[in-house]
């Protein structure tokens, strides 16, 4: 088949790779280096969010405002028109009720926080800041009382291996990832107090 799945031909994805290349090759030598390879992924890092966003907003907008409500991202990203009743309107087993119940909620925290001026809409320069809250530090602190979850049962603020390694409430699927003690020791406990805290998330 000489088209792809988003109806290119071999020609056009050979040009556009190609194109992609000759930026990603600073010096011109005709090779993609690791280091030229990671400066593409630092330099881009931040466009694909905000074009995921731009998009996200666009999307979302649904009576054409120029602002999202809370009820126009429920409906877009949930297909829910109301979170009165999530306890009958979310669909699946109990344990993803939960999880996506906990998602709602946690969007919902987001979404007030990212609206700046409180009058329930976002903006697109607040809807930018919703979607890409891990760049806004008022909401840093938000997004690790989240990452926690329903983990942190003698509720110290971090994470012992055991807490770490005990299945999510929240909706992030590689927290639902085994991992082991070498891992979270190796990896995770960056400063070897047997613990994950705030500043090693």
């Amino acid at each position: 088949d000489d088209d792809d799945k988003d109806g290119l031909s071999f020609k056009e994805t050979k040009n556009r790779m190609k194109i992609l290349l000759e930026k990603i090759d600073t010096n011109n030598d005709k090779q993609v280096t690791i280091d030229e390879m990671k400066d593409w992924v630092t330099k881009t890092h931040g466009i694909l969010p905000k074009q995921a966003a731009a998009e996200g907003f666009n999307k979302s907008d649904t009576n054409n405002d120029s602002s999202v409500s809370w009820d126009e991202h429920l409906m877009e990203v949930y297909k829910l028109n109301s979170d009165a009743n999530l306890e009958e309107t979310v669909q699946g087993s109990p344990e993803d009720k939960k999880r996506q119940i906990s998602r709602i909620n946690e969007d919902k925290d987001l979404f007030a926080a990212s609206d700046k001026d409180n009058n329930g809409l976002l903006d697109k320069a607040e809807y930018d800041t919703f979607s890409t809250p891990e760049d806004n530090e008022v909401l840093v602190p938000m997004l690790l009382h989240h990452a926690v979850g329903g983990r942190d049962k003698d509720g110290d603020g971090k994470l012992s291996y055991e807490e770490y390694s005990s299945p999510s409430t929240t909706y992030h699927a590689e927290d639902e990832a085994d991992h082991s003690r070498e891992d979270f020791d190796k990896h995770v406990d960056k400063n070897g107090d047997g613990f994950l805290d705030k500043e090693e998330m």
